[in-house]
């Protein structure tokens, strides 16, 4: 009975933390990544627009 109470406790921790990274991962982790990649690929963009004006 006793490893019961304490496993209710950790369990619940487990999944508040477990919801936790959920929302960090939907709400800030994918818009920062899309971000990203948007300005990775306006830099691809420059750098080629550069590249090009150097072999005219």
């Amino acid at each position: 009975m006793r490893k019961t109470k304490i496993a209710t406790p950790v369990l619940l921790y487990l999944v508040i933390l477990l919801l936790i990274v959920l929302v960090y991962y939907n709400f800030a982790f994918k818009p920062l990544q899309a971000k990203v990649d948007a300005l990775r690929a306006e830099n691809n963009l420059l750098k080629m627009q550069r590249l090009e004006i150097e072999l005219a």
